[in-house]
């Protein structure tokens, strides 16, 4: 028997905290993009940044107006844009997989910074492989398995 507190039972104030809690809000991420930074005009707007008139007794006050000026300037060429934020990961991707996802990704970059390399295009296209290899066998697993259930 549950014990009542006023006019619900302590049963049902728990439910509803546990509904409140188990459904959280799916929020965007916001990031920068620096991709498309000219970092010429950014380089002029640092330059520009004065900070002979504040305080130059404490360096913490400088330091905050530094900074400050630097987030506007970053948000001035460069803004926060929102991302969606995915509330499920994909079934078919393992930690396995994701890691040899993350090799692949890794490889790739070193490819470009040093395209003469064929010891690094061998290993990327290994890791190609390993990564379709891996990913077919697991949707092979969880076909024979929903076919057996």
């Amino acid at each position: 028997m549950p014990f009542e507190t006023g006019k619900l039972t302590l049963f049902e104030n728990l439910m509803n905290r546990y509904v409140i809690l188990a459904l959280p809000k799916v929020c965007p991420v916001f990031k920068r993009s620096y991709r498309t930074i000219n970092y010429d005009h950014m380089k002029t707007l640092v330059a520009n940044i004065s900070l002979d008139h504040t305080n130059p007794d404490n360096p913490d006050i400088m330091l905050t107006k530094w900074h400050n000026s630097m987030l506007a300037i970053l948000d001035q060429v460069a803004p926060l844009k929102p991302f969606p934020r995915k509330r499920k990961k994909p079934k078919t991707i393992n930690s396995d997989i994701r890691f040899l996802l993350d090799q692949r990704k890794w490889l790739a970059k070193e490819v470009q910074k040093d395209p003469n390399n064929s010891r690094l295009k061998e290993e990327l296209r290994i890791a190609q492989r390993k990564v379709k290899s891996n990913i077919r066998r697991l949707q092979k697993v969880r076909g024979e398995n929903m076919l057996n259930e």
